[in-house]
């Protein structure tokens, strides 16, 4: 009886490091059924690099482009007609303690329309990593292993589509005349960059749920104070359509004094050949309470 419950208990916790190994790889990265490394990886951070440094402004000036307000309000127009799109949201703070760049959080997304989403958001560099996928009102969530959550309304699809989506931007891009456009080339691409700044930039971020003033930092949890600097938008120049929000900013915060921020997100695969189905190895069934407690959550 006493060597059942040794080979009991072996298993028990064999299966418990099995679950963590799943859960974490290198680095505290889930690795398992996750497929961090998105076909989309590439082009992403390409976009992510694009700015006024890395691209190369046209000569002459862009005399040629209709008025600034014009290009916003039809890239406006052209996000609204797509049905599905790839994303990567990157926030950072910037040069941390001499480190470059610091920590962040980074979020993947694809999404299609009218109420499919997956998501997986991981902490940087090399930190927590989850991922979800929500279908209408079912939600799935990956702990180890996919499973269906319980209870769909802790996914609070306006929250999240104010957060990561393109549509927290359309009405600021309708609305909101940028200061000025230019045309630059990228990576043998046209893009067209609008620039908001002084009481743009803050009229922007309200209407674009950019968050600035007091708050709390989304990183470390503490209460700070965040400065805008600026906003730009990149607009592909043949589809009009957006490729990248970078918003600039300052916070203030008890550790670590005045920082700067990056807030990035890049835009991709308009009306791609992609579809987000559930996963296929989620069970139905309701998890125990206290089981995230169980295994670190």
């Amino acid at each position: 009886m006493k060597a059942w419950y040794l080979v009991a208990a072996v298993v028990i916790v064999v299966a418990w490091v099995a679950i963590r190994m799943l859960r974490r790889g290198r680095g505290g990265v889930t690795e398992i059924h996750l497929n961090r490394e998105k076909p989309w990886n590439a082009t992403a951070n390409v976009l992510l690099a694009l700015s006024a440094e890395t691209a190369t402004l046209e000569s002459p000036a862009s005399d040629a482009l209709p008025s600034p307000k014009e290009i916003a309000a039809r890239c406006a127009e052209e996000a609204q007609r797509v049905t599905r799109y790839n994303s990567r949201q990157v926030l950072r703070r910037v040069n941390v303690g001499g480190v470059e760049p610091g920590p962040g959080i980074q979020w993947d997304i694809t999404f299609v329309k009218p109420d499919r989403y997956h998501t997986a958001q991981s902490q940087l560099p090399g930190g927590d990593y989850d991922e979800w996928i929500a279908i209408g009102e079912d939600r799935y969530t990956h702990m180890g292993f996919w499973f269906k959550s319980p209870e769909a309304r802790e996914f609070r699809t306006d929250e999240f589509r104010r957060s990561l989506l393109a549509d927290r931007f359309l009405r600021a891009l309708g609305e909101v005349a940028p200061a000025s456009a230019q045309a630059y080339g990228y990576r043998g691409q046209r893009y067209i960059r609008l620039e908001y700044s002084g009481a743009t930039t803050a009229m922007f971020a309200r209407l674009g749920d950019i968050a600035f003033g007091e708050g709390t930092d989304s990183v470390t949890g503490e209460a700070t104070n965040v400065v805008l600097q600026s906003i730009d938008v990149w607009v592909d120049a043949d589809s009009y359509l957006l490729a990248n929000v970078a918003v600039a900013s300052t916070a203030t915060s008890v550790s670590d004094g005045i920082v700067d921020v990056a807030a990035d997100q890049v835009f991709l695969d308009y009306d791609g050949s992609f579809e987000i189905e559930p996963p296929t190895d989620a069970p139905d069934n309701k998890l125990p309470s206290d089981f995230g407690a169980q295994f670190g959550r």
